[in-house]
């Protein structure tokens, strides 16, 4: 059996799974994939095996959009955006524009805000767990490209710093913390 996307499903699905996994019929393997641990019941988790795929390289990604008649400058912005994992590198390459997906544009905007600002911009966001899921994603993906991205000492420790502060946002959200006090709290730690 595979499952995919196992942290976009609701609570009560996750419970049936559970249920499911306690209850194996023998000779009967379950697969899930996941871009992230967080939204994933930790009873489920708990009861798995993970096996965590290497990011994919510059070279696969590229021959994969060779192999799909896809534009060299497309593929490399979507490799470069999607720090080598392979769901968020295909996700983007099947938009088939060159544009960035709207939540890293939504990240991106979130950073360069002001605290009073980012509170608005969240607004949106507050309540609906999964688009917070994929709003902490990008912003991971961003801060990551950032410290890549600079020269100055003091530029990669606050581009660290806004990391780690991500990762314990995602954390919270994983913890089943609301969504919209996780947003909050992001809004006002970020430096």
């Amino acid at each position: 059996v595979l499952i995919q996307e196992l942290e976009l499903l609701q609570r009560e699905s996750q419970n049936a799974l559970l249920k499911l996994i306690e209850e194996l019929p023998t000779k009967t393997l379950v697969f899930f994939t996941s871009k992230t641990e967080v939204g994933i019941r930790n009873t489920l988790l708990s009861r798995c095996f993970k096996i965590v795929l290497l990011p994919i390289t510059k070279k696969n990604a590229m021959k994969f959009a060779e192999d799909n008649n896809i534009q060299e400058g497309l593929a490399l912005k979507a490799y470069l955006v999607s720090d080598g994992n392979a769901s968020f590198y295909k996700d983007q390459l099947a938009t088939g524009t060159d544009k960035l997906p709207n939540n890293i544009l939504l990240a991106k905007d979130f950073l360069e805000r002001s605290v009073f600002k980012r509170q608005e911009l969240i607004k949106n966001i507050i309540g609906k767990n999964n688009e917070a899921i994929l709003f902490l994603d990008s912003l991971v993906l961003i801060t990551k490209l950032g410290m890549r991205s600079t020269q100055s000492l003091q530029s990669q420790t606050r581009w660290k710093q806004n990391l780690k502060i991500v990762l314990k946002a995602k954390k919270m959200l994983s913890r089943r913390v609301s969504a919209k006090l996780v947003l909050l709290f992001l809004s006002v730690e970020i430096i």
